[in-house]
């Protein structure tokens, strides 16, 4: 549906024709003779057709206007956002330290694309990666027992045995497991978002009174901000420890957790652990062997975009705020900060066959003259990206009041080849549940369409990976603002930003904007109640 221009003046001829007569009398007393015969009303109507011709222009104002007049306010602009969805790789077969001693692993590159299904009346939407990732064996450094109120029991030392199955161990409290008893598997190497399988062998129901649907445990990973995180997606063969069979864990991403104060030794290993929450065993299970520890696959985040290389946007002609159309719209911001390469989102000049390497800013400004001049900023190689005009812009050079010219960047060499050697490009924003993608395509019709497809193409050949899915809802797809949009957004600054409270909250609706201001990816919409 095509976007409706706002009526600033929705006026007609007649009715500025009959507005100028009731103010007849007003102003001119002693004309009385308002018949359509009368020379007076002829130049009174002409002055009316030309009016309404003026107002048909002024409600044509572009959209563009109105963003680039909150852009001179000042005002950020929220800009189109593709979605992203983490997408689990499943290899082929699995990953354990004997098949891969050197622990290269499984190197999965940035750019690889997985897509929907393709069928006669919809085309596939194409997710890629990121950034690289690496698929990596696991390497169990420790197993560690602790009592509830008892310091940590490390079996390290133990740990060949009792994979030869020599020293059966108890999990928790001998006789009678207790709340917040604990067991802890302690590995080596990082491995954040993997698919753990561990393949366990414990003594047939020894551990009673339990429901084995339900058992009275819980897994969590050691997680930055020194957090144990409950791992709520995984699946147990052993019945809550009372056969023997894998132990699947969809891991997060994990930090380092060591028994010592400083946290800073050499035992500092990538913890997960299983805790007991309700004192529901009648017996600990008894920990016979471990078989073996295995990685399924990873779960690596993707977004919603394809991906342009080296493209040429023209020749600098020398001059000072250059811009350059890109081919494809919607570019996905910010730039991946990598190191400077042909692979890394950026500009390069070359001129005599000498490329040289620019950086992304997301503008121009400069708090303070001290700070433009500590900077030495008319040195500066940068550019930025405008999303709304969709082009490459370099920096400007301004005249001050006092003559002196400031230029905010530096000027590409005039006959210089300009190149975006790598950037990203998404369409209409996607959002993706489980196992499936809900497209909402707000430009068929005016109320968005949702279709179920699966992601689950792996568009790109990677050898030992099998299959791909998304398990969990994809977020973040957002739309270009509307006019309606905007106008909300200008009032919610000003009052954010130069009201009475300039970014406190003072009553309801400041607390409310706040949130929506801090979290704008997780809240849509947010209402304070008072007590």
């Amino acid at each position: 549906m095509p976007l409706l221009a706002p009526k600033l003046d929705d006026r007609n001829f007649q009715e500025i024709v009959d507005e100028l007569k009731k103010r007849i009398p007003l102003y001119c007393p002693g004309w009385t003779d308002h018949n359509v015969s009368d020379p007076g009303i002829t130049i009174l109507e002409l002055f009316a057709y030309e009016q309404e011709k003026m107002l048909y222009r002024i409600n044509q104002i572009p959209r563009l206007h109105y963003m680039m007049f909150a852009r001179f306010l000042g005002i950020p602009i929220p800009t189109p956002q593709p979605a992203r969805a983490d997408v689990a790789f499943w290899l082929s077969k699995s990953l354990h330290i004997d098949d891969d001693p050197d622990n290269s692993g499984i190197l999965i590159e940035a750019g690889v694309e997985v897509s929907t299904t393709q069928t006669e009346k919809r085309s596939p939407l194409i997710f890629i990666t990121e950034s690289d990732s690496k698929i990596s064996a696991p390497i169990l450094g420790a197993v560690v027992q602790q009592k509830r109120g008892g310091k940590p029991q490390m079996f390290g030392n133990l740990l060949k045995g009792i994979e030869k199955g020599d020293k059966p161990q108890d999990l928790f409290s001998s006789p009678r497991p207790l709340q917040h008893d604990a067991f802890y598997f302690e590995f080596e190497n990082d491995l954040s978002d993997h698919i753990l399988r561990m393949f366990l062998e414990f003594d047939e129901k020894r551990a009673t009174n339990i429901n084995v649907n339900r058992p009275p445990i819980v897994w969590e990973a050691y997680t930055q901000n020194h957090r144990w995180v409950r791992i709520d997606d995984f699946t147990d063969g052993t019945k809550g420890f009372n056969s023997t069979g894998n132990i699947d864990l969809h891991l997060p991403t994990l930090a380092k957790h060591s028994w010592r104060q400083e946290s800073e030794g050499e035992e500092a290993r990538y913890s997960i652990r299983v805790r007991v929450t309700r004192n529901e065993y009648d017996a600990s299970p008894l920990l016979q062997r471990i078989i073996k520890v295995v990685t399924l696959g990873k779960t690596i985040p993707t977004v919603h975009a394809q991906i342009q290389e080296n493209e040429l946007l023209g020749r600098s002609d020398g001059s000072p705020g250059q811009r350059f159309p890109l081919a494809h719209k919607s570019i996905v911001l910010p730039l991946n900060k990598r190191k400077i390469s042909e692979s890394s989102e950026t500009i390069k000049v070359v001129l005599n066959h000498e490329a040289q390497y620019w950086t992304y800013v997301e503008n121009f400004a400069f708090p303070t003259k001290s700070e433009r001049d500590g900077s030495k900023h008319n040195e500066r190689k940068i550019f930025t990206i405008d999303v709304l005009s969709n082009e490459v812009r370099f920096g400007p050079a301004i005249r001050l009041s006092n003559g002196e010219i400031v230029s905010f960047g530096a000027v590409p060499p005039r006959g210089a080849e300009i190149y975006l050697t790598r950037y990203r490009y998404s369409g209409s924003a996607t959002n993706v549940p489980n196992g499936a993608i809900d497209h909402l395509n707000s430009s068929l019709a005016e109320t968005p369409v949702a279709t179920s497809m699966a992601l689950n193409v792996l568009k790109s050949s990677i050898p030992y990976i099998a299959r791909v899915e998304n398990r969990r809802p994809a977020v973040g797809g957002r739309d270009a603002p509307s006019i309606e949009e905007m106008a909300i957004e200008v009032q919610r600054f000003l009052r954010l930003h130069h009201g009475p409270g300039r970014g406190k909250a003072i009553i309801s609706g400041d607390y409310e904007l706040l949130v929506l201001e801090s979290f704008p990816e997780f809240v849509a919409k947010a209402h304070c109640c008072r007590h």
